[in-house]
């Protein structure tokens, strides 16, 4: 993860040439102020289906072939842009560079919610804003050197950093596993677009985009209203990178880590509103830094999170069409904020665009707590998020938190009788199992790779048993392909049932008899060997495997 992160604070440090795409189509190339504002318009529109498109590429082909895709793409329309010979070429590669603009940021959010267990999503997604906005810094400190010469340097430079980017993620990150290869042989189907949860996240995001982007857009119109210098924008967001570096450590606190989401939100949006509102009375560079600080800490417990919550919200194989449904609301905000920004700032002024804003940001805190608790309750209710029922499920979306079932051999699949709504049916449930290997006392647990659904959490190996296959042949097949290790079948010790009742489990002994501990990078990231204490210190766990550990492993 972290290298990713680097990989990405490269790329933003040479990310500097979109700020002066207008300023090359007018001085450049003879372009009118309004035919470069069309240009820019075009830009921006591209860059909404940009994000849809890298979401679909990255479940499809996978994140690193994805992000190397996009930055590629970036290089390639920079490049044509700084040698374009007229307005129509320029025009042409702006629009290209718009539709793969943002194809990278789907996979690159994906990969930390699968490399990083869910309880550091939010410190994870937290740091990534760090470092862009540290990043950010360098970004303007190279531009205003380059531009000196030609602003044509600008777009050179930004296309090395973003071959440099993707010859990193190439070298450095694992290999791409295609979802046409998971053991179900199905690719993951999912519907985000009818998705009422990531909908809703959808449309906070949306609000929350365009209030920020007045804050990158139309502050430094608002400060030279104030009688201050426009310039004087850059030292308030350096104030802000600053902060939300510095603040990094707060979300490790116990308190803030372990601060419900829906406080976590009231409360990011709060101090935002606080912060907006000072820039509506603040007349002074001093009191505009002590704005942007307030500002910045809400920013802080919001931008990590929401990401957290829509990872969660993907099913396996879907969080980067999820993050990417979700960070249209930036595109989205892009092309809105600047119109209701200069129209806010003509007929009301400072004062009044500040406090539209900052009524914006209590609207959120009030509203989007309140969603969230709704849907919390829904989920404890066992009502799942809407998903295209079609898919079948792959081997590693098996999540064993279930209660413990009579040990018994079924024959092919296991049938069960499932009441829903009234009527009974019977459904078939496929069949999983789980390898039991003991060492000296302990056991071996892996933890979930990148590839697996809810990667990060800590549990014994387990496996589908597929079409033809014995338990004793899939649990052989299972260990070999996840950890190159040879085993000889032992005896069923257990039987469980996951808690959607979608999987029976069989818990097989097993021993090693040859081979050596090879982890598939995909699909297993660590391996330990622990005893059943051991095993309760592990997090995150299946709360269904402590059954196993507390009273079956001590009778073996």
């Amino acid at each position: 993860m972290r290298l990713l992160i680097v990989a990405r604070a490269v790329n933003r440090l040479g990310a500097f040439s979109l700020s002066f795409l207008t300023v090359l189509t007018t001085t450049s190339f003879g372009a009118s102020a309004a035919v470069a504002g069309y240009i820019s318009a075009a830009f921006g529109l591209a860059t909404i289906p940009s994000r849809l498109i890298g979401g679909r590429l990255a479940d499809r082909l996978g994140p690193r072939r994805t992000i190397v895709i996009g930055l590629t793409g970036c290089a390639v329309a920079q490049l044509g842009l700084a040698c374009a010979n007229g307005l129509m070429t320029a025009a042409c590669f702006a629009v290209l560079l718009g539709l793969v603009y943002e194809i990278y940021e789907p996979p690159s959010q994906a990969m930390i919610a699968d490399v990083v267990a869910p309880s550091d999503h939010v410190r994870a997604y937290s740091l990534l804003n760090a470092a862009l906005a540290v990043a950010g810094m360098g970004a303007g400190l190279l531009a205003a050197a380059l531009g000196r010469w030609d602003l044509r340097w600008l777009f050179a430079v930004d296309a090395l950093t973003c071959l440099l980017c993707a010859l990193a993620v190439r070298l450095v990150l694992p290999a791409d596993r295609p979802a046409s290869t998971t053991r179900s042989g199905q690719p993951v189907a999912a519907a985000p677009w009818r998705d009422r949860s990531l909908l809703a996240m959808l449309a906070a995001g949306t609000l929350f985009a365009v209030v920020y982007l007045q804050i990158m857009t139309i502050l430094p119109l608002s400060l030279e209203l104030r009688g201050l210098q426009p310039a004087d924008a850059g030292l308030l967001f350096t104030t802000s990178a600053l902060a939300i570096t510095a603040g990094q450590p707060l979300l490790r606190l116990r308190r803030v880590a372990e601060l419900p989401a829906p406080a976590a939100f009231a409360g990011g949006y709060f101090l935002l509103a606080l912060g907006l509102a000072g820039y509506a009375v603040a007349h002074t560079l001093v009191a505009h830094i002590a704005a942007t600080l307030v500002w910045s800490v809400g920013d802080l417990l919001l931008v990590g999170r929401a990401y957290a919550i829509v990872a969660a919200l993907a099913p396996a194989g879907a969080k980067a069409r999820y993050l990417a449904v979700y960070g249209t609301s930036w595109g989205i905000g892009a092309i809105v904020a600047p119109i209701t920004g200069t129209q806010l700032l003509q007929h009301a002024g400072p004062t009044g665009l500040w406090c539209v804003m900052s009524l914006a940001c209590l609207l959120l805190a009030a509203v989007q707590p309140a969603w969230l608790r709704t849907a919390n309750n829904h989920r404890e209710h066992g009502e799942a998020p809407n998903r295209d029922q079609t898919a079948a499920p792959a081997a590693k979306e098996l999540r064993p938190n279930a209660k413990a079932a009579s040990v018994r051999e079924p024959t092919g699949a296991a049938r069960t009788l499932v009441r829903m709504r009234g009527v009974e049916r019977q459904t078939i449930r496929r069949e999983a199992v789980v390898a039991v290997l003991r060492q000296g006392g302990r056991v071996l647990v892996i933890r979930r790779g990148p590839q697996a659904r809810l990667s990060g959490y800590w549990a014994p190996l387990s496996g589908t048993i597929e079409a033809g296959e014995s338990q004793e042949e899939a649990l052989v097949r299972e260990v070999r392909e996840e950890i190159g290790l040879e085993v000889a079948a032992g005896r069923k010790v257990w039987e469980s049932t996951t808690e959607d009742a979608a999987f029976v489990l069989h818990w097989w002994t097993a021993t090693v008899e040859g081979g050596e501990l090879r982890l598939d990078p995909g699909e297993v990231s660590d391996a330990r060997w622990v005893t059943a204490e051991e095993f309760g210190q592990l997090h995150p766990v299946f709360e269904g495997d402590q059954p196993f550990f507390q009273d079956v492993l001590p009778t073996l």
